[in-house]
């Protein structure tokens, strides 16, 4: 009986039997915080630096949190019915597409969307190099950047295969660290160069283009990113002990910390373009430029364990996707696999 119990469980947890009461785990803050360290990956900053490009300091913040919270709270109302049946996206897309529809569908987005992974291990990979190289170990970029970037994949496949509850406890660290150390990063911009300076600071990339041009190409820009949650938003939210805290967990995951960490990156390529003449989106390289020697060792490291992290949570929700489709294929063998 106790076997049984464990398979059936097993089937739940990593599989496409629905959640029941009983079996979920989360709260509003193990969703809230697992999301959120899902959600705010170094790909941030590469999105924050994109947009700084197109806009004003104010236009900026107005582009990246007006778009992301609009779509996201609307591309997030689905939860109240995932939480509810205890089923994701994927299982309800079966009545549309069909199993093999699904199975097909899953695994092609999957796929599309392990190219932020390798974004992701490759900023791995830069932050450890920099700290490396600043304890002066002179590590050459050409030759440890795919050691260490296979490095942070292969620690995240471990993260995944220990399931939702690793994810949990894993991500309670990471995103209250990451957190405090965004709102540094934050001042310390402000601190490394005039606040004026970067209030004050032009568009880099107008070319032909007209202001409002400008703000709808940077608008676009960020409904594709509020949209690239969807896929995956859907996943994590079956755990949840209540609807109110899946939506509003997941809601405000993607829709606001995210956010907050793209116009952090926005700010940092901002400031790096005053004080450098040069827009730059790799934060590893921001951080060491903008920042004091300790707290850029700091800040490299967390954002360097933060992509472990999302190699683990991203993971698990891509395999499951990929399972709703698949179901009989093992999830462990899937982690691997991916």
């Amino acid at each position: 009986m106790s076997k049984m119990n464990d398979i059936i469980q097993q089937e739940t947890i990593t599989g496409i039997v629905p959640m029941t009461n009983k079996d979920r785990q989360y709260s509003f803050w193990d969703l809230f915080l697992s999301t959120s360290g899902f959600a705010i990956a170094t790909w941030c900053y590469t999105q924050g630096a994109y947009v700084a490009q197109y806009l004003t300091f104010n236009q900026m913040l107005i582009n990246i949190f007006s778009f992301n919270i609009i779509w996201v709270f609307i591309e997030c109302l689905p939860i109240l019915f995932a939480v509810k049946y205890g089923i994701d996206l994927w299982i309800w897309l079966r009545a549309v597409l069909g199993k093999k529809g699904v199975a097909l569908l899953s695994t092609i987005i999957s796929l599309a969307n392990f190219g932020w992974y390798a974004v992701a291990a490759n900023l791995f990979a830069n932050s450890m190099i920099h700290l490396g190289n600043n304890f002066g170990l002179g590590l050459d970029k050409g030759v440890w950047a795919p050691i260490l970037g296979t490095l942070c994949v292969l620690l995240g496949t471990l993260i995944a295969l220990g399931g939702p509850e690793v994810i949990k406890w894993t991500n309670r660290f990471l995103v209250i660290a990451l957190l405090i150390v965004g709102l540094i990063i934050v001042g310390i911009c402000f601190v490394a160069v005039p606040i004026a300076d970067i209030m004050n600071i032009q568009p880099a990339t107008q070319g032909d283009l007209t202001p409002l041009e400008r703000f709808m190409l940077s608008g676009e820009g960020n409904v594709a990113f509020a949209f690239s949650w969807s896929t995956q938003a859907l996943v994590l939210p079956r755990l949840a002990k209540s609807e109110r805290s899946g939506y509003w967990a997941t809601a405000l995951s993607y829709g606001v910390v995210a956010p907050f960490f793209v116009a952090t990156g926005g700010v940092m390529a901002l400031a790096m373009f005053v004080k450098t003449g040069v827009y730059e989106s790799d934060p590893t390289t921001m951080l060491s430029t903008l920042s004091t020697p300790a707290f850029a060792l700091l800040s490299l490291l967390l954002v360097a364990f933060a992509n472990i992290g999302t190699q683990g949570t991203g993971s698990y929700v891509n395999c499951m996707i990929v399972k709703s489709g698949m179901p009989k294929v093992s999830y462990k063998l899937m982690v691997w696999i991916a």
